[in-house]
């Protein structure tokens, strides 16, 4: 392993994970590839979720993904 990269992409770039892999302690090596346009499964599975979430506001549409996705973690007091 050497020095850290930096990687810029747009906020919309959608990205497959290959592979996952425990580097040491804390650290994780994630390979991922760039999703193609043209990616059915994920157009279907895009579609569905905007479905799902869709809300007349942009912030309580945000809330309703993170807790589809079970991304959200409590605060300890």
């Amino acid at each position: 392993r050497g020095a850290e990269q930096e990687v810029l992409f747009s906020l919309g770039t959608v990205f497959r994970i290959r592979s996952i892999k425990k580097v040491n302690g804390d650290q994780w090596e994630i390979d991922l590839v760039l999703s193609e346009e043209t990616d059915e499964v994920l157009g279907y599975y895009t579609k569905k979720m905007r479905e799902k979430v869709r809300s007349a506001h942009p912030l309580t549409s945000l809330v309703k993904l993170i807790d589809e996705l079970g991304q959200y973690k409590l605060l300890d007091d």
